[in-house]
């Protein structure tokens, strides 16, 4: 006989559901009747021997809270079964809660939870998307050439004020509104001017500063900054330089090229490695540019209720990306805008989800031998990389979803009225560090 008399699903709302499941009792029972003689045949009672207190001693001490435990373990099983039965996407956990026992009743609980959304792929041929289309010139190898040759360089203290290029160790505190912010305190903080490091206000606030010299002062931060939480925003900030540094750069020598892992050492097989490494990047950069512009597109496109719990999983991922303590303040993101981004994160996680399930999309056996090899390239073992992956399905999984996600994004561009725009390398590598 099963333990299951009767289940009773209805919706509350677009993903919310609530079950009525009816245990029967006799089942019940012999459960509860079953742990308690496992459980007396373990038990120490003062005043018997282990094991052998009388069934009555037993079953008056121990029956309420028994069968409370069967109660909520029968209740876990039997909704997981339930929910397979009716083929529920169930996402988090459920809350449930028993009913008060009447005499000659079932026991029975309810079951309060949410559902995965029903999703239909809006049309995606109203989508308008830009594609950058660039490549890496010779002045874009000498810009990076230099950028290496500064990564490298040795720095120098000295006592005149900061200028552009030189490197600042300050200690600062920052305050908004008079009041100090929650990590808005930084001790040794370095700064290299003009690098695009920090923001052009705070950058400008140290040009002029010499190793000793303090100062207090106030930025207002453009309505368009790249941190959102700034837009706007007038921030007080204390400067105290600790050091002020100006690099000296290496010569682009043999032994300099050689330092870098060119094993023949020579300038042409130096250039050659930075400029494929730049175009990758580069085509790395426009692929995430294009999928941000379809995920954005999409989650414009389409309206649906999300779930509560897979909301709450991305804050507490979001909060690990940003520290494995973090909590909102003025200062970071705030909880407004943390709940926004992760909710946004989980619509868009769903809508793709949805045109991989709706669209068959399997991932490409090459596909993924590509990404591996493209991962490997960076690495000094690439083989013990790959192998690595192929022996750990965990592992393999992820690459794979990451291909799946490219081939949602590459249906939904093959849909989308999609526009080249002839740019330059610097302006697609800026642009997608604002994002």
């Amino acid at each position: 006989m099963s333990v299951i008399m009767q289940i009773s699903v209805k919706s509350t709302g677009t993903i919310d559901r609530t079950m009525v499941v009816e245990l029967a009792a006799e089942q019940v029972d012999k459960e509860v009747s079953q742990r308690l003689q496992s459980l007396a045949a373990e038990l120490r009672v003062d005043g018997f021997r282990p094991g052998k207190a009388p069934w009555a001693v037993v079953k008056k001490r121990y029956e309420a809270s028994v069968r409370q435990e069967v109660l909520e373990k029968l209740a876990k099983e039997t909704f997981q079964q339930a929910a397979d039965t009716y083929r529920l996407r169930v996402t988090g956990s459920p809350v449930i809660n028993f009913e008060p026992m009447e005499d000659g009743r079932n026991p029975h609980f309810v079951a309060n939870f949410q559902v995965y959304p029903e999703i239909k792929i809006g049309r995606v041929d109203t989508l308008q998307i830009r594609r950058p289309v660039a490549t890496v010139q010779n002045a874009d190898l000498e810009k990076m050439i230099a950028v290496i040759r500064r990564q490298h360089a040795e720095w120098n203290d000295v006592a005149r004020p900061a200028q552009r290029g030189d490197r600042v160790v300050v200690d600062f505190e920052r305050r908004v509104n008079g009041k100090s912010v929650e990590g808005g305190r930084a001790k040794g903080h370095s700064v290299e001017l003009g690098w695009g490091g920090e923001s052009k206000e705070f950058e400008a606030a140290l040009v002029g500063m010499s190793a000793g010299e303090e100062k207090v002062v106030a930025i207002t931060f453009p309505e368009n900054h790249s941190k959102k939480h700034l837009r706007g925003q007038t921030v007080s900030f204390r400067l105290k330089v600790k050091r002020v540094s100006e690099p000296v750069l290496p010569t682009v020598d043999l032994n300099f090229i050689k330092k870098l892992g060119i094993a023949d050492g020579s300038l042409e097989a130096f250039r050659a490695e930075v400029k494929n490494n730049m175009s990758r990047e580069l085509q790395h950069t426009i692929q995430s540019q294009l999928k941000q512009q379809v995920v954005d597109g999409l989650a414009a496109l389409h309206d649906f209720d999300i779930p509560e719990s897979l909301v709450a999983d991305e804050i507490r991922r979001l909060r690990e990306e940003i520290s494995p303590n973090a909590t909102p303040s003025v200062d970071g993101l705030t909880k407004e805008h943390m709940e926004s981004q992760a909710a946004h994160r989980v619509k868009v996680r769903l809508i793709v989800d949805a045109v991989i399930r709706q669209q068959g999309l399997q991932p490409e056996p090459a596909r993924v031998a590509a990404r591996l090899q493209d991962l490997a390239s960076t690495c000094t073992d690439p083989t013990a990389l790959i192998d690595y992956y192929r022996s750990h399905p965990p592992a393999l999984r992820a690459i794979e979803e990451a291909v799946l996600e490219e081939q949602a994004v590459e249906w939904v561009l093959k849909q989308a009225s999609v526009t080249d725009e002839v740019c330059d390398f610097d302006s697609v590598m800026k642009s997608h560090q604002m994002i």
